[in-house]
């Protein structure tokens, strides 16, 4: 494993085992984390025809009318998908989950009333956003972003909670430490490239960065952490 291979993938990465059988591989120890290049917040949007604009007339609604609302996720055991199994559980309400082959099917039936809510990548969100085809009720990332900054944060009502779908840069097992390092610092220096980090924030994604040795830890935390969430939601690996 001399580095010369290399995955930029999502946390999706993280999840996995948490959602899926006889993986080939392990997620902490086949790999070597090198650097976490950039954050995509979820957002979560809901149909117009529902007739809420915020957090609290969500919860309102589906407490009031417990299961009969419904969302989309491109898929069992997706990101899209555990976010909204932890916003149930923050919220202490009941939707029921209706999984999509991708986010394309997913969105598409939201946007025709047939499901009521999704947690959606805000970058494939924002042109209906924009076209009123669907009604931003809180982003996912730590703070609100500068591309909705009318809309909450997922924390203003949940604090601490959010829904992010961040992507990083891998090596395999065994790579030397000072070529991990000297990765890094090349892509750090492209994160800090304006042209860069100004046209992905203009899509509402972040540029992250930070040393190897940070992502490495929080990619064995997160690995825990998703194992937790989905055994709490009932989410068994298929």
């Amino acid at each position: 494993p001399d580095g010369h291979n290399l995955l930029v993938t999502a946390n999706s990465h993280v999840i996995n085992p948490a959602v899926l059988r006889n993986l080939p591989f392990d997620t902490v120890r086949d790999f070597t984390a090198v650097i976490r290049l950039a954050d995509g917040p979820f957002v979560l949007v809901v149909s117009p025809s529902l007739g809420v604009s915020d957090m609290a007339g969500l919860v309102a609604l589906a407490r009031a009318r417990p299961g009969a609302l419904n969302y989309s996720s491109p898929g069992y055991g997706t990101g899209n998908h555990l976010a909204m199994e932890q916003l149930k559980a923050l919220a202490g309400i009941d939707l029921a989950h209706v999984p999509f082959g991708g986010a394309g099917p997913a969105t598409t039936a939201l946007v025709a009333g047939q499901v009521q809510a999704m947690f959606n990548n805000l970058v494939n969100a924002l042109p209906l956003i924009e076209a009123g085809r669907v009604v931003p009720i809180a982003i996912g990332s730590r703070g609100r972003t500068t591309v909705l900054p009318a809309v909450p944060s997922l924390g203003e009502s949940f604090p601490g909670f959010t829904a992010i779908n961040w992507y990083g840069g891998f090596g395999p097992a065994g790579m030397a430490e000072p070529l991990v390092e000297r990765l890094n610092a090349a892509m750090t220096a492209a994160l800090r490239l304006p042209a860069l980090s100004e046209r992905l924030l203009g899509q509402g994604i972040t540029v992250a960065g930070g040393p190897a040795a940070d992502f490495s830890r929080q990619v064995a935390s997160e690995v825990a952490e998703w194992a937790r969430v989905a055994q709490a939601a009932g989410i068994a690996p298929e």
